[in-house]
C-alpha cells in the first residue's frame, strides 16, 4: 500500500488525517454556527510556536548567523517566515510525503493467514513517481534570503501574511541557489527523522525476511508495526537520497564555471552544517 513519510521533526502535527471526530484541533465558528477553520488550543499554539524556531536555527543563504541589530533587512525576512510557518503548521501535505504502493503489482493475498510475498517491500528505483513539490516548498520557505523573488522576498511574504493566504501559498522554483539550500534542508530533516528510529531499513528487512517468518506471525501486530515501520524509513532514505543527489549535481555544475562565477554562486549556495547560536532565533518569539 501506499506509505507516508514526516519531516515534521521539531513539531507536532495537530491534524492527523481522521476528520474532526478525532483531530487535535478545534472548530472556529463564525457567528457562532458556521465552521470557518480548524485551529489549536492556545496551550497547543504556544508549544507549536516554540518548537517552529527550531527549522529557522541554520540562517542558510547568509555567510553570517543573523543579529537583529545588526541584519535588519535579514532578520525581517526571518521573522516574516517564523510567522509564515505559524500558518502552515498543521497542514500535512506541508510536512508529510506521500508515496505510491512499492509495488505496484502485488495483490492481495489468497488467505488472510498466507503471505502475498515472503519478501520484504522495497521502493523500485525506476518505477515510481510522486509529487514532493509541496515539501519542497515548505523547504524553499526555510531557506528563503533577500536576494530571492527577485529581491522582493519581504514584500512577497509580507503579501501573503497580510491577506491571509499562507495556506495557498507555495513558493516556487526560483534560483539554482535556492533549490541547493532547500535540497540540503530536505535532506538535513530526513536525515533528523531517520536517526529517530530505534532500528535502520537493512535490520527491518531483515527482520521480516524469510529467515525470520517463524518468529513473527504474518499479521499480526507485530508484523504490521514493522511494515508500516519500514514503509517510513523507506520512504524518508528515498527523499534523503533525490535531496542529496540533487544537491550534488548542482553542485558539481558550478564547479564547472569560470572562478569568479563559481565564487559567487557557490556564496549564494551557502548552507551550515551547524546551527546559529539559539538565542538569536529565540528573539523571534518576542516580536509581535
Amino acid at each position: 500500500g501506499y506509505t507516508e513519510a514526516s519531516m515534521a521533526v521539531m513539531h507536532h502535527l495537530l491534524d492527523i488525517d481522521m476528520g474532526v471526530q478525532f483531530s487535535f484541533l478545534k472548530e472556529q465558528k463564525k457567528n457562532g454556527s458556521q465552521v470557518t477553520k480548524m485551529i489549536p488550543l492556545p496551550k497547543d499554539a504556544t508549544t507549536q510556536k516554540r518548537n517552529l524556531l527550531q527549522y529557522l536555527i541554520f540562517d542558510d543563504g547568509y555567510n553570517d548567523c543573523i543579529e537583529k541589530d545588526n541584519h535588519s533587512d535579514a532578520y525581517t525576512l526571518k521573522l516574516l517566515k517564523f510567522k509564515h510557518l505559524q500558518q502552515i503548521v498543521n497542514i500535512r501535505d506541508r510536512w508529510i510525503i506521500k508515496m505510491p504502493p512499492r509495488d505496484s503489482k502485488s495483490k492481495p493475498a489468497v488467505k488472510s493467514n498466507i503471505p502475498i510475498t515472503k519478501d520484504p517491500p522495497k521502493f523500485d528505483s525506476k518505477g515510481f513517481a510522486f509529487d514532493g513539490s509541496k515539501m519542497i516548498s515548505t523547504c524553499r520557505l526555510l531557506t528563503l534570503n533577500n536576494d530571492d523573488f527577485n529581491g522582493e522576498a519581504v514584500e512577497i511574504l509580507s503579501g501573503v501574511l497580510r491577506n491571509n493566504t499562507a495556506d495557498t501559498f507555495f513558493v516556487p522554483r526560483q534560483t539554482d541557489q535556492l533549490e541547493f539550500r532547500a535540497l540540503i534542508c530536505l535532506a538535513r530533516l530526513t536525515t533528523v527523522a531517520l536517526k529517530r528510529y530505534n532500528t535502520s531499513v537493512s535490520q527491518d528487512m531483515h527482520m521480516l525476511s524469510a529467515t525470520f517468518t517463524n518468529k513473527i506471525n504474518f499479521g499480526s501486530k507485530k508484523w504490521n508495526a514493522l511494515q508500516v515501520r519500514l514503509g517510513e524509513m523507506q520512504t524518508l532514505e528515498v527523499m534523503r537520497s533525490i535531496a542529496t543527489s540533487g544537491a550534488r549535481q548542482m553542485q558539481n555544475q558550478v564547479k564547472n564555471l569560470d572562478v569568479a562565477e563559481s565564487d559567487l554562486i557557490l556564496a549564494m549556495m551557502f548552507t551550515r552544517q551547524k546551527p546559529c547560536p539559539f538565542q538569536l532565533t529565540r528573539q523571534l518569539l518576542d516580536e509581535k
